[in-house]
């Protein structure tokens, strides 16, 4: 982009060349947006499963036979 400013002539050839080189730039940038924002996703995950395995298992699903409530 340097050209652009320090350049006494306005080609139309280096406004083209602004032009593509701005795109590749935004293009650049999204591409990175989508990066950390795919790392930030995965980190989530991992921050699940670490903590999954600190949760305490639950009782058995079938109660003791002695606890059981009558049947009527």
């Amino acid at each position: 982009m340097s050209f652009l400013l320090l350049g006494d002539e306005k080609f139309g050839g280096n406004v083209g060349l602004a032009i593509t080189q701005s795109i590749g730039l935004t293009g650049m940038f999204q591409w990175g947006m989508r990066q950390s924002t795919e790392l930030e996703n995965q980190m989530t995950s991992v921050e699940r499963v670490l903590e999954y395995t600190n949760v305490e298992q639950e009782d058995a699903l079938e109660t003791p036979p002695a606890k059981k409530p009558p049947k009527t």
